[in-house]
């Protein structure tokens, strides 16, 4: 039998019957590496295989090469000049991960206090944006500064926000605390809760935490707690089955799986009680 081998060479790439102008046309579309994959039927690493190929400049590319083209002495004067994070990426054309990847790789201190505070917002206008957007990330988006500093902003000119809404709810809330644990004690769900005193989810598990609340979840998870080796060795020798012992304890068959494992204990191979 006569075999022909041909040879690959390290240099050599797979179109995967792919063209470079149609992957030059969907890059510069805006589309996700994950988008432009499913398109082309193709994964992940033939995409950086085909771009490595056709040497086509990603916005991940430029990126790269714009970082490593900027020195610690330019970042430093646009951060002295007490730019923004925003207004300085933006200036030098990197992506904000990029920027603080350098801030950090150049060794240069970025006070993120001191910057949001030469950041000037009227009162009047923190007061119409929180009323305008109910959502406190679409204000900071409409001001177009991060959580903290609006924060630090609504804070300094006694503006009210849903953060600090939430805080005073939480302390009115703390002197019913017994009334809601007795709620909680008779299996009241975390969504019954929130209907009840009128509260998002968010501030349920915030109320839970700060008043060491037992929630039926705490519940469950400090009796799996309390199950010991010996507990399910005695329970194993009696010949109960796994849907007896949860039964009996309370708990799922995964939990279960999970302790047995945790405890080393093995059962017999083929025992359908087991």
């Amino acid at each position: 039998m006569n075999i022909t081998i041909t040879p690959i060479h390290k240099n050599t790439y797979p179109s995967f019957g792919v063209k470079k102008e149609k992957l030059e046309e969907l890059i510069e579309s805006g589309k996700s590496v994950d988008e432009i994959c499913k398109d082309l039927n193709i994964s992940v690493r033939n995409y950086s295989t085909l771009v490595n190929r056709f040497g086509i400049m990603t916005d991940f590319r430029k990126n790269k090469a714009n970082s490593l083209s900027i020195t610690k002495e330019k970042l430093q004067e646009l951060v002295d000049k007490g730019l923004t994070a925003k207004e300085i990426y933006e200036k030098l054309n990197i992506s904000d991960s990029v920027f603080y990847h350098l801030l950090k790789r150049l060794g240069i201190n970025y006070n993120y206090k001191h910057h949001s505070q030469l950041k000037d917002i009227p009162k009047n206008k923190l007061e119409q944006t929180v009323k305008e957007w109910e959502s406190q990330a679409k204000a900071e988006e409409e001001l177009d500064i991060a959580a903290s500093t609006f924060n630090y902003k609504a804070r300094e000119a006694k503006v009210e926000t849903v953060l600090s809404g939430s805080i005073d709810r939480l302390k009115e809330l703390g002197n019913k605390k017994d009334e809601i644990q007795k709620y909680l004690d008779e299996g009241a769900t975390p969504q019954e809760i929130c209907e009840m005193y009128d509260i998002p989810p968010v501030m349920y598990h915030s109320l839970i935490r700060k008043y060491n609340l037992v929630s039926a979840a705490k519940k469950k998870f400090d009796s799996t707690k309390s199950i010991t080796k010996e507990q399910l060795e005695q329970l194993l020798k009696s010949g109960k089955s796994k849907t007896d012992i949860c039964e009996e304890l309370g708990i799922s068959r995964n939990t279960l799986a999970l302790k047995l494992t945790k405890f080393g204990i093995k059962t017999k191979k083929g025992d359908k009680n087991l």
